[in-house]
């Protein structure tokens, strides 16, 4: 679900407004920074995500405001970097 509702819709929203915004208001961007931008994004995406899809799978329950087991603080210490 995540994986299409952000990648397709999010990164489409995105995609749209560096085509159209320059068009549309007679700005020039730099492609570099574009590139940048959607490469820092879908890099973020996964490291946010990926740890939860894995945590998932083990069975970890969701919207739960803490967890006794401390060995699974590290997967949440890398979603937490990837959505930063």
């Amino acid at each position: 679900f995540h994986n299409v509702i952000i990648g397709g819709v999010v990164f489409g929203v995105f995609a749209g407004i560096n085509y159209w915004f320059p068009k549309a208001f007679g700005f020039r961007l730099d492609a570099f920074w574009g590139k940048v931008s959607f490469w820092c994004w879908l890099i973020g995406f996964w490291v946010a995500f990926s740890p939860l899809y894995v945590l998932g799978l083990m069975g970890v329950t969701r919207r739960v405001s803490h967890f006794d087991d401390a060995s699974l603080q590290p997967w949440f210490i890398v979603a937490a970097i990837g959505g930063a």
